[in-house]
């Protein structure tokens, strides 16, 4: 039993509201799964409860968990300690409810109601497209990057398009950077992203400073319409517009709407996991679902996180939010008892303390005003392996060589091994075995066609390594490696993913300074010299290539870079060679390659006289207007285009305008 074991049986009264915080391997998703479970065998309809999470990966493990727990409480599977036996316990009561209310839950898990806190934005502000100013929008964007810069440069066109008013605000802003358009640009793109931290109406300005602040103001509002008319352009939208236009489809605490009615009656216990990267935003919505609580309601709100673990800024996540529910103990009118796990379940106790030595000292106190964390102690429950934690220090460390011979050394350890596992888990049943050339010769059958056998041949090269070859197919065997233990086997493969042990590695330094420099001289705000940048090309292309050669190149991040330095070439195997590497970036789980890999095909296709099809390439002949050549528009759709996080056709057109105008070309 661990020293925190009261406080984890605490946190599952199905009658109160708790915040917790967890920290990392305290086992968190467990203690939202023994919640749920808790809350089923009192509910009277299993739809009241709502588990929100920040990923979709999370939510489907927690939805998982659940449906798991339930199905091995039916099927009486063996429990192998007291904390699966209490979990054991719980499962059992829900079942029990279960059957008295005929939810059939093991056969409708979608009664489970498990999901992103974004897609609960999503479905509310569906739910009323008028009034959330929702209706028409088809997606929910994660990278809005480019929607903001569209923006911004509209709003800068519109200024100079505009009114005297309008041009003179244009013209002191642009002073003040200098007249630096892109700096303004990509300040405004930036400030575009962290709208939900705006509080513009409520600033009061004086003097020359407060003048140049609320002409900025002014340039932000206008801004944000231009953003507006984007998202309804493309019918994409960012996370906080989502969140925003659920926040208008609740209405108001004095004049809410009629599915904030329902929601109440509908919700009866809200759950929320990493509540540490909640933005402002999503606050904001809980308290307007959370409104009308009050205690003995029959509503309950679990928040559940680690403020150490905020890792989501970039998606205006306020860990701030965190600290000030736990230390007024409420959020909105709900009251709140905080509860703090300690255990580690995770860690070794000389990793634990390590931990607690290093990093204590600079994380000294709480300051929600500039998002710092105190430092949170935990014990270690697992025990004692009497090994001395490491640090790698690699500061100075020559092209990542000594980093790269640090993780050879640990990864062809005694304590690491790898699988190569790929493709979907299928059981076939054994219809054959038998000793042959000092091998165990194994048939196994498809369970979908008989007559489809494959033999495999498993052969002990000692106590501790063995060869599995597949019989009269050429392939070299698979080496297998005994456990050492019990080993711990991952349960969020990817089967469309590319399992190496390179996946282990980080990005190679050497290959960000060539991408670095091939960007600096494309950047520099001066006249380009395009010679002198074509030979310096030419250059940093030999140089990927010999990465390439010598195996350095790892990671999709590594890809994605070397696939812009041959984007830059200049003959169609250039551009070829560029999207394969885009390809195997994207093959590794690297999502950010998708624009560059459309890129490259439309590079390609132009180079041998074929039209591009996503529109990603401009042609700016010298005092003419800027084209994309031969296009063929119809063959990807606009819908594919955003999945590939390309540009819709209508803002393609807006670029293309966008070019000419700081050409200074009329059409």
């Amino acid at each position: 039993m661990t020293k925190d074991e009261a406080t984890r049986e605490e946190a599952l009264d199905p009658w109160k509201s708790f915040i917790v915080e967890a920290p990392a391997g305290s086992g968190k998703t467990a203690l939202l799964t023994r919640r749920f479970l808790r809350l089923l065998s009192v509910v009277e309809r299993p739809e009241s409860i709502v588990a929100m999470t920040f990923t979709r990966k999370a939510a489907a493990e927690m939805r998982e968990r659940i449906h798991q727990a339930l199905l091995d409480t039916e099927s009486g599977t063996a429990v192998q300690s007291a904390y699966e036996q209490r979990t054991r316990t719980l499962a059992r009561q829900a079942l029990e409810r279960d059957k008295a209310k005929s939810w059939n839950l093991l056969a409708d898990v979608g009664q489970l109601q498990v999901q992103t806190i974004d897609s609960l934005c999503a479905t509310l502000a569906r739910q009323m497209p008028v009034v959330s100013e929702f209706g028409g929008i088809g997606t929910v964007v994660e990278d809005a990057r480019e929607l903001y810069r569209l923006a911004a440069r509209r709003t800068l066109r519109d200024l100079t398009e505009g009114t005297e008013q309008d041009k003179t605000l244009f013209r002191v802003l642009a002073l003040h950077f200098d007249n630096d358009i892109e700096s303004l640009e990509k300040q405004i793109a930036s400030m575009l992203q962290k709208r939900d931290q705006w509080n513009l109406d409520q600033w009061d300005f004086l003097g020359e400073e407060g003048s140049l602040a609320s002409a900025f103001c002014e340039l932000l509002n206008s801004a944000r319409l231009a953003l507006r008319a984007v998202f309804r352009e493309t019918a994409a939208v960012d996370f906080t517009e989502v969140a925003h236009a659920a926040l208008r489809a609740l209405g108001t605490p004095e004049a809410p709407t009629d599915l904030l009615y329902s929601l109440d009656y509908r919700i009866e216990h809200l759950l929320v996991d990493e509540f540490q990267d909640t933005s402002r935003a999503q606050y904001k919505l809980l308290r307007a679902l959370t409104e009308q609580w009050s205690d003995g309601g029959g509503h309950t709100l679990f928040l559940v996180g680690d403020p150490m673990q905020s890792i989501y800024r970039f998606r205006e996540a306020e860990v701030a939010l965190f600290l000030q529910c736990w230390e007024s103990e409420q959020l909105g009118s709900v009251r709140l008892k905080p509860l703090r796990l300690t255990s580690n379940f995770r860690s070794t106790p000389e990793l634990v303390e390590w931990v607690r030595e290093k990093v204590s000292p600079v994380m000294a106190e709480d300051n929600p005003r500039l998002g710092a964390v105190q430092f949170r102690e935990s014990e270690a429950a697992r025990e004692d392996r009497g090994e001395v934690p490491q640090l790698i220090a690699l500061i100075d460390d020559n092209n990542g060589q000594r980093e790269a011979a640090e993780i050879v050394d640990i990864q062809t350890s005694d304590s690491w091994s790898f699988s190569h596992i790929y493709g979907e888990i299928i059981t076939a049943p054994l219809v054959n075995s038998a000793w042959k050339d000092g091998a165990v010769s194994i048939t196994i059958q498809n369970p979908q066609d008989s007559a489809d056998k494959d033999t495999f041949l498993f052969k002990l090269e000692d106590s501790s390594h063995a060869h599995l070859q597949m019989e009269g197919v050429p392939l070299p065997p698979i080496d297998l490696v005994r456990a050492k233990g019990m080993p711990n086997v991952a349960s969020d493969w990817n089967k469309d993913k590319t399992y190496s042990p390179d996946d282990g590695l980080t990005s190679n330094p050497g290959m960000k300074r060539i991408f670095d420099e091939d960007q600096r001289v494309r950047q520099s705000g001066v006249k380009i010299d395009w010679p002198s940048v074509e030979k310096s090309d030419a250059e940093r292309r030999q140089a990927v290539l010999r990465l390439l050669n010598e195996g350095s190149l790892h990671t999709g991040e590594d890809f994605t870079w070397a696939a812009f330095l041959f984007q830059h070439g200049s003959t169609p195997d250039d551009y070829l060679l560029a999207h394969t590497l885009a390809m195997v970036a994207l093959k590794k789980g690297y999502g950010d390659a998708s624009w560059i890999a459309t890129a490259t095909l439309d590079r390609y296709l132009q180079c041998i006289h074929q039209p591009q099809i996503y529109g990603t390439q401009f042609l700016t002949p010298q005092n003419q207007p800027t084209t994309q050549g031969a296009y063929n528009r119809k063959l990807v759709s606009d819908a594919l285009r955003r999945q590939l996080g390309v540009p819709v056709q209508t803002a393609q057109e807006e670029q293309r305008k966008q070019y000419d105008a700081q050409r200074g070309v009329a059409k």
